[in-house]
């Protein structure tokens, strides 16, 4: 469980705006606790991620897989891991967002109804996304922050979540224009301290298991 938590309380935030990438820890306690699990699905039809100006396989919307998942933690952290998918196009996504908080920090996203005070943020982004076809990239944030409540997945009057995104290639090089995460969130089993436990046990079987294999092979 402590190797998980850990891997969470490491993680560093890219902050877009400057010439330099600047990292920051996400996290200053010493073991953040899950506070909830959300499923993630499409706030629309085949919208929940867009990668706007640039296409892949003649396609820039994609669907979230049924492994997405947007988790919160207690230090003011949160992170949206899982897949989407279109047009033979499979996304891994790895997201990071931090600064919790529940003043909006600059302007909010209203397509999905007008912004209401139970409305809570998260006003840093980081971490990346790959793709099936090879492609690699880091993200910052673009504009509003990560706004989450009813509404706020800026399509549809539907409890969910939304953000916009810098992005920066294998090389460093940013991106024109900006890419959007829209989201309904439904929420999801919190996993026991023991599943954490028990799913470090299962990697660590698979991993001893894959290097008697090699051992054996190399025999």
């Amino acid at each position: 469980m402590n190797s998980v938590i850990k891997s969470v309380l490491f993680a560093t935030l890219v902050i877009s705006g400057a010439a330099q990438a600047q990292t920051i820890p996400l996290s200053t306690q010493a073991a953040p606790t899950v506070l909830k699990v959300w499923q993630v699905s499409d706030a629309v039809r085949n919208h929940g991620l867009y990668t706007g100006n640039q296409s892949y396989r003649g396609d820039n919307t994609f669907h979230f897989g049924s492994d997405a998942r947007l988790v919160e933690y207690s230090d003011g952290t949160a992170k949206l891991t899982g897949s989407a998918a279109d047009s033979g196009v499979n996304w891994q996504l790895n997201v990071l967002f931090g600064g919790y908080s529940n003043v909006a920090d600059g302007s909010v996203k209203t397509g999905g109804g007008p912004k209401l005070d139970s409305w809570v943020y998260y006003t840093q982004v980081g971490g990346g996304l790959t793709n099936s076809l090879g492609n690699s990239f880091t993200v910052g944030r673009f504009g509003p922050a990560l706004q989450i409540g009813l509404g706020a997945n800026d399509k549809t009057r539907v409890f969910g979540g939304s953000a916009w995104l810098e992005n920066y290639d294998a090389r460093g090089n940013n991106l024109s224009g900006h890419w959007d995460l829209n989201f309904n969130l439904q929420a999801a089993p919190v996993p026991e301290p023991e599943t954490y436990a028990m799913m470090l046990a299962g990697l660590a079987g698979l991993a001893f298991m894959a290097r008697r294999k090699k051992a054996a092979a190399s025999k």
